[in-house]
């Protein structure tokens, strides 16, 4: 039977399958037609799961369902090691203190803080690499099956599938024990997590926890403010919930941010809370930013509390934060040594559309697609000699130390501590690249390569 797959400029594909194939099979012929890569399809407005047969989804013969063309996606964080970019075509290309490149068929990944990684395939199951010993998926690859999205403390990895369900692994005292919570993992919506703990808000507003207690997998004093939940979001040692409301609550260690008690009365109408290691931000719908925590991690804006207005995005480094007001100019606080002092760069700090943070460094892209840095230089605050390179940029993460942009013609730009990914990627060909046997077996390739080179997307 014919499907029709259509994008939103109107170009179609016509494929021929039959009830029995998946909806992955439909998207991957689709983009072989459409010279494409497809995030989704969707039909009647509900997008298809890629692990249901047409038949589930609900097609017919001559059925015609929408497709979303999907973007390069660039992940890390300021704790892990290693980036991930994730290409148009789904394939995954890895590279730090890991580095491994697979053919197309991923959608999502995340990195725990030692280096291992996780990857979501489109058939629903998950591929892990690096430090296996540490966070050994045997004992649970039978249950990953319809994965979503993989979720990483420092030394584990939690799971939330199509149905609601998690399923953890990894060291026990870092979350990848959940069988005391087991039964009440079901439902779930979302998953946050602090170095050692994991938090899960069901689709009834509640939160399940668990994990290391001084991280936050203790939330029992709070048990009863934690309804309405739409978000949670961790720090180190601490998480933060957002309800329904616009109000918050915090558990976890008191010097980590669990203690909000001072700013309670300022934490109202909130839209977005962010985590250094050991402090919170959060910015309320009237552009206000409050802080709490460590003072030393951002905690206290005090010195800048008259400048946190009009702010629309605030960005964490590990003992710093970064706010980018609407008119497009950049105020910081916290660590000096880790971007909390951005005084050298002020004059450039104009026209800002975003910023991303490594570990101890800020990297902002302005409306022009140009690139400032700040911070710990080794740490990717000194971008000079890749600055020629800075320029059309839509993309920029941050690694525990380095930053990689994505530019609008593919190229891919890295810079900082070459142990962290800030090194040529340029390099990193299947053709230079050797196979590691085993059932999770990844392409891996041991050398650095040089600084301040490019990689561009597609060329693998």
């Amino acid at each position: 039977m014919p499907i029709h797959v259509r994008l939103l400029s109107g170009r179609t594909a016509s494929v021929d399958c039959n009830q029995n194939n998946f909806v992955y099979d439909l998207r991957r012929t689709a983009e072989k037609e459409l010279g494409v890569g497809i995030a989704s399809l969707s039909s009647r407005s509900k997008v298809l799961s890629g692990t249901s047969t047409l038949a589930e989804a609900g097609l017919q013969d001559g059925d015609t369902v929408n497709a979303l063309v999907r973007r390069p996606t660039l992940t890390s964080n300021i704790r892990s090691p290693t980036f991930v970019l994730i290409e148009a075509d789904g394939s995954l290309l890895a590279w730090g203190a890991q580095t491994a490149w697979q053919p197309p068929c991923f959608q999502q990944a995340a990195s725990s803080a030692e280096g291992t990684w996780a990857a979501v395939r489109e058939i629903g199951d998950v591929m892990t690499w690096g430090e296996p010993n540490h966070c050994d998926i045997r004992l649970v690859q039978d249950r990953l099956r319809k994965v979503q999205e993989v979720v990483a403390t420092g030394h584990a990895f939690a799971a939330l599938t199509e149905d609601g369900d998690v399923v953890t692994w990894g060291h026990i005292v870092s979350g990848g024990e959940s069988v005391s919570v087991r039964d009440k993992l079901h439902a779930v919506q979302q998953i946050s997590s602090s170095m050692h703990a994991f938090a899960a808000v069901r689709r009834d507003g509640t939160v399940v926890t668990w994990g290391e207690a001084e991280s936050g997998g203790d939330s029992s004093k709070v048990k009863d403010q934690l309804q309405r939940v739409k978000q949670v979001i961790g720090a180190d040692t601490a998480f933060t919930a957002v309800r329904v409301d616009g109000t918050v609550v915090t558990w976890g260690d008191d010097a980590g941010g669990a203690d909000s008690s001072e700013v309670q009365r300022d934490l109202f109408a909130v839209k977005q809370v962010v985590a250094s290691f050991y402090a919170f931000a959060a910015v309320r719908k009237d552009g206000c930013v409050v802080t709490w925590g460590d003072a030393a991690a951002g905690g206290d804006s005090s010195t800048v509390q008259d400048q946190l207005h009009e702010v629309r995005q605030v960005t964490a480094s590990s003992y710093a934060f970064a706010a980018v007001r609407q008119d497009g100019t950049v105020v910081t606080w916290g660590d000096a040594a880790c971007g909390g002092d951005s005084s050298a760069v002020r004059d450039q700090l104009q026209g800002v559309r975003e910023i991303a943070a490594s570990s101890q460094a800020f990297a902002a892209i302005r409306d022009d697609g140009s690139v400032v840095t700040w911070g710990n230089k080794a740490s990717g605050g000194d971008s000079q000699r890749v600055q020629p390179q800075l320029h059309s940029v839509e993309q920029i993460q941050g690694s525990r130390g380095a930053f990689a942009a994505l530019r609008e013609d593919g190229e891919l730009i890295a810079w900082g501590h070459a142990a962290f990914g800030g090194f040529s990627v340029s390099a990193m060909l299947p053709v230079d690249l050797h196979r590691v046997s085993g059932p999770n077996s990844v392409w891996v390739n041991e050398s650095h390569g040089q600084p301040g080179k490019s990689h561009k997307t597609g060329a693998i």
